[in-house]
């Protein structure tokens, strides 16, 4: 074969640019795109972009922190917070326990492929307000979650008490016999397996040797029932010429109607802060609703029908105001001192706001108006005077039982045990009260 000669080509000369060889000014150009690509790559979203990874956890758990006033989440959590200075708060309920400054330095280098990470701790433990605040909570949850019998996978049980263990856990030294008696209150509410084995566990986190047994709403509110027996004697008892009424067995003396309009205005007379008049006060105070007083004639206060939306602090109020014009204890009566007295009172069913009874003992009872207690309104109706006592002196008292129906029920779904509930606030057109004072 013969052999065949290739053509011949010229060769390519690069030609010196800026007073440099080829040699030089291509390897300074390759550099400079390879720096600019580590810029564009590694520097720059960094330096538009400047943050860090931000874990914060704190003494109290699941604090809400907030970062220069806006929330940004609950204790122990890692949230991504811009470089720069920063005002930082903890929270519990709404009670700041603890704030500072806190300096997030700007890493440029790499920031999306290796985020730099910085660690906020708040030592502060529970102040007393948010210490009876997160204790309300509690109990109130405890209250609440013993009324569901069954859990499924679609409706799970929350860590009730090992959230609030967890929250208490390294509070000061002092509010460690509260805990105990909080706790043990809460067991009070204990009805399933899931309940139990949560407050073992939250007794294990406190060292706290406790009664976590089962607890059975059904029988133990049918022993409270067994345990409110009728009085075997009533006698007439007066607390002041507007006040007459019975007492029972000597253990209390019950008015033998509810307050009237005419009694209510006198007192807001003589004390102008419960005036109808000074309405937008009550309300912004958080002590009344819109309603209050509504539908009550406060010109002419001579009727005798029972004073309507009034709230159970305004109740309080007027009790307070009936012990110093009259030397006596008056207040709201307990859940189980109305029972008492509707076993042995009137027992028709008023369909007015009129009482035609003519009976020798409480009247109204039943219909008419729902009447105000003094009792917390606690689910599950298995508290003890104990756990009362702790509800109240922690501030879980978010609501009062009522008792006895009003004229729009039906008579057949209300009896001596029937139980109602209002919040503290509420003013309503279907309740009103009566006093109790002592013997």
């Amino acid at each position: 074969m013969k052999k065949k000669d290739l053509p011949k080509v010229e060769p390519v000369h690069i030609k010196d640019r800026f007073g440099m060889k080829a040699g030089k000014w291509l390897t300074i150009m390759y550099a400079l795109i390879f720096v600019l690509l580590v810029f564009l790559i590694g520097f720059l979203p960094g330096i538009i972009n400047g943050s860090k990874r931000v874990s914060f956890s704190s003494a109290a758990y699941n604090s809400a922190v907030y970062i220069d006033g806006n929330y940004a989440g609950g204790t122990p959590f890692t949230t991504t917070v811009k470089s720069g200075d920063h005002e930082v708060e903890f929270k519990v309920n709404g009670h700041t326990i603890d704030s500072f400054s806190v300096k997030v330095s700007h890493p440029v280098f790499l920031t999306w492929l290796i985020p730099r990470h910085q660690s906020v701790i708040s030592t502060a433990t529970l102040t007393e307000e948010a210490f009876k605040s997160v204790n309300a909570e509690f109990l109130t949850d405890a209250a609440t979650y013993s009324a569901i019998k069954n859990y499924s996978s679609v409706y799970n049980y929350p860590p009730i008490f090992k959230n609030y263990a967890k929250t208490v856990l390294l509070s000061e030294e002092s509010f460690s016999s509260r805990i105990e008696k909080v706790m043990s209150t809460a067991c009070l509410f204990i009805t399933t397996e899931e309940m139990k084995t949560d407050a073992e566990e939250a007794c294990e986190l406190l060292s706290l040797n406790l009664d976590t047994s089962i607890k059975d709403a059904s029988v133990s509110e049918k022993a409270n029932r067994e345990n409110i027996k009728a009085p075997t004697s009533v006698k007439n008892a007066v607390l002041s010429d507007s006040v007459s009424g019975y007492s029972m067995d000597e253990d209390f003396c019950i008015s033998r109607n509810e307050i009237t309009e005419e009694l209510f205005v006198q007192f807001t007379q003589e004390v102008p802060y419960w005036s109808k008049s000074n309405l937008s006060q009550l309300v912004s105070d958080g002590v009344a609703d819109s309603f209050y007083l509504a539908e009550t004639n406060v010109s002419s206060p001579s009727s005798s029908r029972p004073v309507r939306n009034i709230s159970y602090y305004g109740a309080l109020a007027f009790c307070e105001w009936l012990s110093s014009k009259t030397g006596r204890t008056v207040t709201l009566p307990t859940e189980t001192q109305w029972m008492k007295a509707s076993l042995v009172s009137d027992q028709n069913y008023q369909r007015t706001l009129v009482s035609a009874s003519t009976e020798d003992k409480p009247v109204s009872m039943f219909g008419g108006l729902w009447e105000m207690t003094s009792s917390s309104y606690i689910p599950g109706s298995r508290y003890s005077d104990l756990a009362d006592k702790v509800f109240v002196e922690n501030g879980g008292v978010s609501e009062v039982a009522v008792k006895g129906g009003s004229y729009v029920n039906t008579a057949s779904s209300i009896d001596s045990y029937t139980t109602g509930t209002t919040a503290l606030s509420t003013c309503s057109d279907y309740m009103g009260f009566r006093v109790v004072w002592n013997y």
